[in-house]
């Protein structure tokens, strides 16, 4: 039987498998990025450590400065290997809308690169987006329209990101489009501009339609860093939950080594979620319900089994356990990127 490997954590896990078990293996293209992405910047700061993402940092040019996130080891790798001068990632907030956002504590000319792919709540991990992710900056009444099930095209909070892209006048950002093992793309330019153009982009390349809705998925959230959390790999769900047929089977591979990644979360599982407004890990448990009795969802993880079935999932210790629970008949769809790959059914 051939040896299946898919991605977990900073590794990757394998299972045997039979080749009638698979239908369908649904995974973007990535592509080598152009040069010259960051010609001309003065410095650069990066958002968050997909492999687009560092693909473009590894770009620039020796004793340029970038800005890094605190824990980024990745990055802070390549910077030191670049020779690179190295800086911590800092924040100030600021007001949009009425909503909070975060403003990069950056010098004058640069570049933010920034892993651009789907997000349950504001349609797209865009600048704008991740800005308002960081200061919990949701319109009201967004997390209301997520109880109504999964949907991309119809993300609550997506405009509330296109607008402040849209103000961000003399910021200049690369938007990377990730495909899970490597770039799509990537645009450089105003926020709102880039925007678009990895918006288009993604579409093109990372979504996929199947002519029947299926039954059975196998799916990793593509390893580190989208699934260094629970908050950050239960995203990857969102991607295809709206294409399963009901009553279907689903593994998804996400290590969480970090546990849950938001103490609201947790305090909502333990005592009640609050009696309105949003929470880090609101859009997940508007999901979980949703999905209950419709879907069974087995998850590999490192979280604690008794946590497993306090988020409403079925837990297994390993992949080849997992697909054990599916049962030596079962055929499905793989998903390897599933943080990246956007899944839907005629």
């Amino acid at each position: 039987m051939p040896e299946l490997w898919l991605p977990y954590g900073r590794l990757e896990v394998m299972a045997e498998v039979r080749d009638a078990q698979i239908l369908r293996v649904l995974a973007p293209s990535p592509r080598p990025l152009e040069g010259g992405l960051l010609s001309g910047a003065r410095c650069v700061a990066l958002l968050e450590e997909g492999q687009g993402a560092l693909a473009a940092l590894r770009q620039a040019r020796a004793g340029m400065r970038a800005y890094v996130p605190r824990g980024a080891q990745l990055a802070r790798r390549i910077c030191e290997e670049g020779g690179l001068e190295l800086a911590e990632l800092r924040w100030a907030k600021a007001s949009f809308g009425g909503m909070s956002y975060a403003r990069p504590l950056v010098e004058e000319g640069c570049v933010l690169i920034n892993s651009f792919r789907p997000d349950p709540l504001y349609g797209y991990s865009s600048v704008g987006a991740r800005l308002l992710r960081q200061e919990g900056g949701v319109p009201e009444g967004a997390l209301e329209r997520l109880e109504r099930g999964p949907s991309l095209q119809a993300a609550p909070a997506e405009e509330a990101a296109r607008a402040l892209a849209e103000a961000l006048q003399g910021l200049e950002v690369v938007e990377v489009v990730e495909g899970g093992a490597g770039p799509l793309g990537a645009f450089r330019g105003g926020a709102l501009e880039a925007y678009l153009q990895a918006r288009r982009l993604l579409h093109e390349a990372a979504f996929f339609t199947v002519d029947v809705r299926p039954r059975m998925v196998l799916a990793s959230c593509g390893g580190h860093p989208w699934d260094r959390d629970a908050f950050e790999g239960l995203a990857a769900l969102w991607n295809f939950a709206g294409a399963l047929e009901q009553g279907a089977q689903v593994v998804l591979l996400c290590e969480a080594a970090e546990g849950l990644g938001s103490p609201a979360w947790e305090e909502a599982l333990l005592s009640g979620p609050p009696a309105r407004g949003y929470f880090k890990g609101a859009e997940h448990m508007a999901l979980l319900r949703w999905l209950s009795g419709r879907a069974t969802v087995i998850l590999v993880s490192a979280l604690p089994e008794a946590l497993a079935r306090r988020l409403g999932l079925r837990s297994a210790r390993s992949l080849s356990d997992a697909l054990g629970l599916l049962g030596p008949r079962a055929r499905f769809y793989i998903v390897p990127y599933a943080a990246c790959t956007v899944l839907s059914a005629t």
